[in-house]
Protein backbone atom coordinates (compact mmCIF):
# COMPACT_ATOMS: atom_id res chain seq x y z
CA UNK A 1 0.00 0.00 0.00
CA UNK A 2 2.85 2.65 0.59
CA UNK A 3 4.20 1.48 -2.35
CA UNK A 4 1.54 2.79 -4.02
CA UNK A 5 0.98 6.12 -2.51
CA UNK A 6 4.82 6.43 -3.32
CA UNK A 7 4.14 5.50 -7.06
CA UNK A 8 1.18 7.99 -7.07
CA UNK A 9 2.99 10.67 -5.41
CA UNK A 10 5.26 10.81 -7.78
CA UNK A 11 2.94 10.83 -10.76
CA UNK A 12 2.00 13.82 -8.91
CA UNK A 13 5.32 15.21 -9.25
CA UNK A 14 6.26 14.98 -5.27
CA UNK A 15 10.28 14.98 -4.77
CA UNK A 16 9.72 13.50 -1.37
CA UNK A 17 7.73 11.45 1.11
CA UNK A 18 7.93 9.84 4.10
CA UNK A 19 6.07 9.32 7.39
CA UNK A 20 7.35 7.87 11.42
CA UNK A 21 9.77 4.97 10.81
CA UNK A 22 7.44 2.92 12.98
CA UNK A 23 6.78 2.28 16.76
CA UNK A 24 7.21 -1.05 18.90
CA UNK A 25 4.84 -2.65 21.20
CA UNK A 26 5.69 -2.39 24.86
CA UNK A 27 5.85 -6.27 25.25
CA UNK A 28 8.30 -6.01 21.93
CA UNK A 29 10.57 -3.08 22.66
CA UNK A 30 11.30 -4.96 26.40
CA UNK A 31 12.23 -8.21 24.35
CA UNK A 32 15.90 -7.47 22.70
CA UNK A 33 15.75 -10.35 20.12
CA UNK A 34 12.34 -9.36 19.00
CA UNK A 35 12.83 -5.97 18.91
CA UNK A 36 16.64 -6.21 16.65
CA UNK A 37 14.36 -8.33 14.69
CA UNK A 38 11.34 -6.19 14.07
CA UNK A 39 13.76 -3.02 13.75
CA UNK A 40 15.68 -5.32 11.18
CA UNK A 41 12.25 -5.79 8.94
CA UNK A 42 11.75 -1.79 9.34
CA UNK A 43 15.33 -0.91 8.37
CA UNK A 44 14.62 -3.17 5.04
CA UNK A 45 11.19 -2.03 4.36
CA UNK A 46 12.87 1.69 3.87
CA UNK A 47 15.55 0.51 2.21
CA UNK A 48 12.81 -1.24 -0.66
CA UNK A 49 10.87 2.15 -0.52
CA UNK A 50 13.92 4.15 -1.00
CA UNK A 51 14.83 2.21 -4.61
CA UNK A 52 10.91 2.65 -4.93
CA UNK A 53 11.18 6.68 -4.35
CA UNK A 54 14.18 6.67 -6.35
CA UNK A 55 12.31 4.92 -9.59
CA UNK A 56 9.45 7.58 -9.18
CA UNK A 57 11.88 10.66 -8.91
CA UNK A 58 11.78 11.59 -5.47
CA UNK A 59 14.92 13.94 -4.13
CA UNK A 60 14.64 11.75 -1.07
CA UNK A 61 12.53 10.03 1.81
CA UNK A 62 11.36 11.72 5.44
CA UNK A 63 10.99 9.58 8.56
CA UNK A 64 10.49 11.64 11.52
CA UNK A 65 11.92 9.96 14.90
CA UNK A 66 9.45 10.44 18.20
CA UNK A 67 11.01 11.10 21.56
CA UNK A 68 10.21 7.88 23.38
CA UNK A 69 11.65 5.15 23.20
CA UNK A 70 9.74 2.53 21.57
CA UNK A 71 10.29 4.84 18.30
CA UNK A 72 13.06 4.07 17.05
CA UNK A 73 15.99 6.94 15.76
CA UNK A 74 17.89 5.69 13.39
CA UNK A 75 21.40 6.73 12.18
CA UNK A 76 21.64 7.03 8.40
CA UNK A 77 24.42 4.51 8.30
CA UNK A 78 21.94 2.02 9.40
CA UNK A 79 19.14 3.09 6.76
CA UNK A 80 21.48 3.78 3.87
CA UNK A 81 21.41 0.88 1.15
CA UNK A 82 24.26 -1.54 1.19
CA UNK A 83 26.82 0.01 -1.34
CA UNK A 84 25.64 3.35 -1.14
CA UNK A 85 29.14 5.81 -2.42
CA UNK A 86 26.67 8.71 -2.67
CA UNK A 87 27.36 12.24 -0.48
CA UNK A 88 25.42 12.96 2.74
CA UNK A 89 23.08 14.79 1.45
CA UNK A 90 20.12 14.46 -0.54
CA UNK A 91 18.04 10.98 -1.47
CA UNK A 92 20.84 8.57 -0.68
CA UNK A 93 21.06 9.34 2.41
CA UNK A 94 17.27 6.68 2.96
Amino acid sequence: MVQKMFEISGRLGAKELGSHFGIFLVSEYENPEKREKLLEEGVKGWRRLSRVGKEVGFEFLIFEPMSISRVPFLSYSRVQPKGNNHSSKGFSDV
